[in-house]
């Protein structure tokens, strides 16, 4: 029997989007520091098909121009609001309750087997360390899920506080990364009122809203919503 296929959203929050992290969501520099960290798990022969969904839903290239707290902070700009954590330095930010929650840091992808499908169709890909999968064409399916995925945030959200919405085809599952700024409708920073409510009821109640509306999506891609992570730990 076939094993099911599942989708898999994870939501966290940030404080200060780490110049070293941007990096690697942007692939640039493949010399530095953070391609050591993933190494074995990335296959350069495949880092061409990675892409990036851009405003208006438009499939391109990674933008490597300008970094992902640079983003950030020009969203934030946009709204009249400074950087409430520009001075304050990361060991002071990891303290509990110092600092302001700037951004909400997704990863969405579903089972190995369907996100890899969508990826590269029934092409061959190997996953030994030194492979050469230079033969490897994208897919249009995975494309027109990150459109499905990126449309959805955007409407939840706000396009326009989508600070980068990236899709990684070389390494083991193909998924997104999408960053987005906690901005409500009359202009406010608040990751509060964005993502959490008033309490841990309302935080329960929107997370199942959020998972239950993205796992419509999933569906039409072969993908069941996936299991709460904490309930299945």
């Amino acid at each position: 029997m076939a094993k099911q296929q599942k989708q898999s959203l994870d939501l966290r929050p940030g404080k200060k989007f780490a110049v070293a992290l941007s990096n690697e969501n942007l692939r640039i520099g493949d010399d530095t520091a953070w391609a050591a960290k993933i190494a074995g798990t990335l296959d350069p022969t495949r880092t061409r098909l990675d892409f990036e969904v851009g405003k208006g839903g438009v499939i391109q290239p990674i933008d490597k121009s300008i970094s992902i707290p640079k983003r950030i902070k020009a969203i934030l700009a946009a709204n009249g609001i400074e950087d409430p954590n520009e001075k304050m330095d990361d060991d002071y930010l990891k303290i509990k309750g110092n600092g302001t929650r700037t951004y909400a840091s997704f990863i969405l992808q579903g089972s190995h087997e369907t996100m890899e499908r969508l990826a590269f169709g029934d092409q061959k890909v190997s996953h030994d360390p030194n492979a050469n999968n230079s033969h490897l064409e994208r897919k249009e399916e995975i494309e027109k899920w990150a459109k499905e995925m990126y449309a959805y945030i955007a409407q939840k959200y706000g396009e326009e506080n989508i600070a980068e919405f990236t899709v990684h085809l070389d390494e083991t599952t193909p998924h997104a990364h999408c960053v987005v700024v906690p901005i409500t409708p009359i202009g406010k920073l608040s990751f509060k009122q964005v993502f959490v409510g008033e309490n841990k009821y309302e935080f329960s109640k929107r997370t199942k809203e959020l998972w239950d509306e993205a796992g419509k999506i999933a569906e039409k891609y072969g993908m069941a919503r996936g299991d709460d992570s904490r309930k299945t730990g």
